[in-house]
């Protein structure tokens, strides 16, 4: 007991408030995403994860209660960043001839990189024990459904907001599907979600003149840092 006292101890001294402005949480952050893209998060521990960051345990701990700690602040940063870039790609989603394919390329080149295919697993695996786990995945989809419709030309009525909406959320569930039923050794390709997705998303965007849009700005590092 004492020796269990004196460990919490250690662990709670020179507590550091996790940022990606800082190195070693960055390095431990980029780390994370590297594992689960290919282990479930069950598999890996405190440990493997200082090993692989070359740094100590001891090092986690002062940034990071614990591992669920340190997996919230992962998947926080990670759908925090994945806002940032669809808000980027936005102006030329409004441009393009043809706005549902590029709509649907944004979003499979998102689900497409295997660390982020790694933490939309993660959000809905730990969802199924406690909702809270899914709310960062589930604001970043709103996310996503509320810069869309400002493609949208004034006087749109909410049919097709509503529309737009729906097609957007059927097009998150085709690929949240793929990325969480996909065999771990198998290699990860949603090419074949791309027709189904475009068919969506062509009924409210299809025969839309849409709103034309400037480049978003790069945004200011006041929530996250860009990795």
């Amino acid at each position: 007991m004492q020796l269990a006292k004196k460990s919490e101890s250690r662990r709670g001294r020179r507590r550091i408030s996790a940022s990606l402005a800082e190195s070693k949480t960055l390095k431990l952050y980029q780390e994370g995403r590297r594992l689960l893209a290919c282990a479930d998060f069950e598999q890996i521990s405190m440990a493997l994860l200082a090993k692989a960051a070359g740094t100590s345990v001891g090092a986690l701990y002062v940034r990071f209660s614990d591992k669920d700690a340190f997996l919230n602040f992962v998947t926080l940063h990670t759908f925090l960043s994945a806002q940032q870039s669809f808000e980027r790609a936005c102006a030329s989603i409004a441009n393009h001839s043809r706005p549902a394919e590029a709509l649907a390329d944004t979003l499979i080149a998102e689900f497409g990189s295997e660390e982020f295919a790694g933490i939309v697993r993660m959000a809905v695996k730990r969802g199924f024990s406690e909702l809270r786990h899914r709310e960062s995945f589930h604001l970043y989809r709103s996310f996503v459904v509320d810069q869309a419709a400002e493609i949208l030309p004034d006087g749109s009525d909410r049919n097709q907001k509503a529309g737009l909406a729906i097609a957007i959320q059927a097009s998150f569930g085709i690929l949240t599907d793929a990325v969480i039923s996909r065999a771990s050794p198998e290699p990860l390709s949603l090419s074949e979600c791309r027709d189904p997705i475009v068919r969506l998303l062509s009924a409210p965007l299809g025969k839309t003149k849409l709103r034309k849009s400037k480049p978003a700005k790069e945004p200011a590092q006041t929530r996250i840092n860009k990795v």
